[in-house]
């Protein structure tokens, strides 16, 4: 799940909201977490809206509280981070030069 580079899925998702959403297991696969440690884990996969499109995406299933993002998921897009304000907006760059732009207030 984790490389030099990030998770190297698209999300992982905790097993309770994994649950939650009825995601449906299609098999194992083993993960080495930050500390180093290697452990099974779950893959599904999930259809999500991403920036006004629909598309099929890889989940992790863990038994961990986290809900995370991995790297995949940000292939052509900027992400821009402001630590003062707090706020991240994430654009994706389309070929046609056209942005989407999602803003977050944290």
């Amino acid at each position: 799940m984790r490389g030099r580079h990030g998770i190297q899925r698209e999300l992982v998702f905790p097993r309770d909201e994994a649950e939650r959403l009825v995601v449906s297991v299609l098999g194992h696969t083993l993960i080495e977490g930050v500390g180093g440690q290697i452990v099974e884990a779950d893959v599904a996969m999930v259809d999500v809206e991403w920036f006004t499109e629909s598309r099929a995406v890889e989940v992790i299933v863990t038994d961990g509280g986290d809900a995370l993002i991995g790297n995949h998921m940000f292939d052509g897009a900027r992400l821009i981070i402001d630590y003062v304000a707090p706020l991240f907006t994430l654009e994706r760059l389309r070929q046609s030069r056209t942005r989407l732009r999602a803003t977050i207030q944290c």
